[in-house]
């Protein structure tokens, strides 16, 4: 790229005429100051716009792109968008509408789902590089400073700015833009819980079952493992994708299962949600609330008919999940529901070699409580009172030891 010009002809603009200008402009007084915009350097240039994006001052925004030098056309190409993007994070929506009119960047096509990371970074080092030069650009700055290139959707959406989205979506702004990290506008806001922003870019038609470039995940994927009930209900309403899955192949009802949302796993759940083992032998539902101790989800998914015996890739039953985690309430619920307490995994652990090799004494005595085999051998050859002392858990050695005395 080449170099931004630092001065236009005419003169370089002295210091106590670029401090009147910037002060003019600061306190809304652009008529003081026409003649000296016509030397403004390029630096100064994008800093007095950001000033007047940042004042919310539509009139001084429209007068400062009509009359700064042909310098600054430039930066126009890029700038505009850039300071909508400020715009649309700061909620400044009447300084957004002359910048609105400059052209119509809001109808580029959006790049594919899964754009590189190579591409974007170019893009993004391309468009920095710019505001760099124009002296805008703070290394300081937030990394995700709005700066990505044209995506004041998604920062108003990020932002929660329900005015500034119904402002872009009345200019006829692209609806699904993939930013700096390749997320739509319905995913950012669906990432958030801003539910008036998601219920305006559904009706907008937003494309509801749109993917995050990265990971390939839906935004009600998104909500659900956030815990925005709200959000969840308007996407499930727009005929979201409920058991549709990601690059990790978890869908919504794991989300919500691994991170302990018992409102929006109940939700799902009457919505139909899949509560089966994942098709590509990832844990089931089960095992995530399991593993997380979330006892009120493990009784809502046992309610649903989810299986008790379902096993994910490692061979661990949703009783291995809950003996590792060792919660005493998730523990019995799955005793209660189990066929076997003793089916083990792939490397030969049991619920019971798991409980004493993590040192859950409680979850210890339960298993043995309910019949668990506390002599069996491990695939390494441990017993779980070995496991135990390995553990240096004291209370855990005590109940096998008391366990195997009553024999």
């Amino acid at each position: 790229m080449s170099e931004a010009p630092d001065n236009v002809p005419g003169g370089a603009l002295t210091g106590g005429e670029q401090a009147h200008v910037w002060d003019a402009v600061a306190r809304g007084v652009l008529p003081l100051v026409p003649h000296l915009l016509a030397r403004v350097p390029l630096r100064l240039a994008f800093r007095l716009v950001h000033v007047a994006v940042w004042n919310d001052d539509p009139h001084m925004v429209a007068a400062l792109l009509d009359l700064l030098p042909p310098a600054f056309a430039l930066g126009r190409r890029f700038g505009c968008e850039w300071f909508v993007c400020v715009a649309a994070r700061h909620g400044t929506c009447h300084a957004a509408l002359p910048l609105l009119r400059v052209k119509a960047w809001a109808h580029r096509p959006p790049p594919p789902p899964r754009q590189s990371a190579a591409s974007v970074t170019r893009e993004r080092r391309s468009f920095n590089a710019l505001l760099e030069q124009a002296g805008v650009l703070d290394p300081s700055d937030d990394p995700f400073y709005p700066c990505d290139f044209g995506e004041p959707l998604g920062h108003a959406a990020w932002h929660g700015n329900v005015s500034f989205v119904a402002l872009l979506l009345s200019a006829k702004a692209e609806l699904h833009p993939y930013h700096c990290v390749g997320c739509p506008a319905l995913y950012d806001a669906a990432t958030r819980g801003y539910v008036h922003v998601v219920s305006l870019l559904v009706e907008a038609k937003a494309d509801v079952n749109g993917r995050n470039g990265p990971t390939y995940e839906t935004s009600l994927a998104n909500a659900a493992r956030n815990g925005h009930v709200h959000t969840v209900a308007l996407l499930l309403n727009a005929k979201g994708n409920i058991n549709v899955s990601d690059d990790a192949e978890v869908t919504p009802l794991h989300n919500a299962a691994n991170n302990g949302h018992t409102s929006v796993v109940s939700l799902l759940i009457c919505a139909k949600a899949d509560v089966a083992e994942s098709p590509d032998g990832k844990p089931a539902p089960l095992s995530y609330a399991a593993g997380g101790g979330y006892a009120r989800i493990v009784a809502a998914l046992l309610r649903a008919k989810a299986s008790a015996t379902t096993t994910g890739r490692q061979g661990r039953t949703p009783l291995c999940f809950a003996a590792r985690s060792g919660h005493p309430r998730t523990v019995s619920l799955l005793l209660k529901a189990a066929r076997n307490v003793d089916a083990g995994d792939i490397h030969g652990n049991r619920p019971l070699h798991i409980a004493a090799m993590r040192g859950n004494h409680t979850a210890v005595e339960l298993l043995i409580g309910a019949k668990a085999d506390f002599a069996a051998v491990s695939g390494r050859g441990f017993t779980p009172l070995q496991y135990a002392r390995e553990a240096r858990s004291a209370l855990t050695v005590q109940v096998l030891v008391d366990a195997k005395a009553s024999v």
